[in-house]
């Protein structure tokens, strides 16, 4: 009780100092954004078209990995200018090459603003919003797509909205994941994206990114009165999720053994948070889900490398892609190697 009435002041007060810090550190920013971060810019071979996408990559030796190379190829062959923006420290000449068939520019920046800041300096390399028709955002902490890229790109044209996600998050409050996102005219034509975009700033704080630029980006769109959905609702798939928790009705019984009893404590766990309405960040929590019933395209390299948030057999993803995708797994296995 002590401890839980504690971690209800620590964030009260976390949230009333985050809303005084971050009109202070976003003014400080804008400052920062003024000096130019663009180191090269190498022009690709593919320069006709009205959709656009905008992939942000960042790897600490400068290596453009297999996985990345497939997911900017996907684009590419589905009528998506790709204008690959790199953070890496360093971008050789023979990382840079095999892309420029693929193609519109490499643009090579400083590791400054995390890949917001590079979204904002991809976007405008674009020029005039006002020609482009349909804009992806998509970065390199995915592995995919999966599935065909063509069969989501339907799915998302059909949704009815003004901008569209793959998956959907309340953690904190409403927006769409950012690690993939598809813009239509009623998005790119609108004030508040061309002018969050414009005067986004360059902090190289990471939650202050999150909160300003993942979390704000939605907001901002919704209060202008955008259409915002989701490919893969969170509602829809955690009701799902919840209903095979309790058909399951796995219990700790069985053998005894230490795996089956944290597999129930945490499917117990899990099935409590679902009910009391806690928010889950879907692309973990519920990443089977996700690419058996909902045909998500897109794995988190974060819950493969690390999983951080414990999930059981979230290693079983290779035996997962391969019964149910023809995707190559040995483009994952070769990254995960290197890291």
């Amino acid at each position: 009780m002590v401890t839980g009435w504690v971690g209800k002041v620590a964030r009260r007060y976390r949230r009333r100092a985050n809303e005084l810090l971050d009109p202070v550190i976003g003014a400080a920013g804008r400052v920062r954004a003024m000096v130019p971060a663009i180191r090269e810019v190498h022009r690709g071979e593919r320069t006709e078209g009205a959709r656009h996408a905008v992939y942000v990559h960042y790897d600490r030796w400068g290596v453009v990995h297999d996985y990345i190379h497939h997911a900017v190829r996907e684009l590419a062959d589905n009528g998506y200018l790709v204008t690959f923006v790199s953070n890496a420290p360093r971008l050789e000449r023979i990382q840079i090459e095999p892309l420029l068939p693929m193609v519109r520019e490499v643009v090579h920046r400083r590791n400054v603003g995390y890949d917001f800041a590079a979204y904002r300096d991809g976007i405008a390399r674009l020029g005039d919003l006002d020609r482009v028709e349909r804009l992806i955002l998509v970065n390199d902490s995915v592995y995919g797509p999966v599935y065909p890229l063509s069969s989501i790109l339907h799915a998302a044209e059909v949704k009815d909205a003004d901008a569209v996600g793959i998956t959907d998050s309340w953690e904190h409050h409403y927006h769409l994941q950012s690690y993939f996102m598809m813009f239509f005219p009623g998005a790119l034509r609108s004030r508040a994206f061309q002018r969050f975009w414009r005067n986004f700033p360059t902090v190289g704080a990471k939650k202050w990114v999150i909160r300003n630029g993942e979390l704000k980006l939605s907001n901002v769109l919704a209060r202008s009165k955008l259409r915002l959905a989701a490919l893969c609702p969170y509602r829809e798939v955690a009701r799902q999720v919840l209903q095979r928790l309790s058909e399951a009705g796995l219990s700790a019984s069985g053998d005894g053994s230490s795996n089956v009893k944290y597999e129930a404590a945490y499917q117990e766990i899990l099935r409590s948070r679902i009910v009391s309405g806690a928010a889950l960040n879907p692309s973990h929590y519920f990443w089977d889900t996700l690419i058996v019933d909902w045909q998500c395209p897109f794995l988190k390299r974060e819950l493969i490398a690390w999983n951080p948030a414990g999930v059981p057999r979230a290693w079983d993803w290779e035996e997962l892609l391969r019964a149910r995708t023809s995707y190559d797994t040995n483009l994952i296995v070769r990254h995960l190697q290197s890291l």
